[in-house]
C-alpha cells in the first residue's frame, strides 16, 4: 500500500506539510515562529526579497513558487 497523499492535480506526495514562508528576510523570523506553533507546518527562511533588483527578485519568486508547488506541500501561507 502507498501511504502517501494524492493531490487534486494527480501528483502524489509522501508528506503533507503546510509551508509558511516569507517574501523577504524582514518577515522570515515571524514565519518561523508561526510554523513552530502549527503542527505539520514547516517554514523556509528567505534571506532575499527586501530591496532586490527586478532580475534577482524574479529568481527569488521562481524559487519560492517552485517550493510551494512541491507535491509534499499541502498548502502555502
Amino acid at each position: 500500500n502507498f501511504l502517501g497523499y494524492e493531490r487534486t492535480d494527480g501528483k502524489v506526495g509522501i508528506r503533507n506539510h503546510v509551508l509558511i514562508t516569507a517574501y523577504g528576510s524582514c518577515s522570515s523570523e515571524t514565519a518561523r515562529i508561526i510554523a513552530n506553533q502549527v503542527q505539520g507546518a514547516t517554514n523556509i527562511i528567505n534571506q532575499n526579497g527586501c530591496a532586490q533588483v527586478r532580475g534577482d527578485l524574479k529568481i527569488t519568486m521562481d524559487i519560492l513558487s517552485g517550493l510551494a508547488a512541491n507535491p509534499n506541500v499541502y498548502g502555502t501561507v
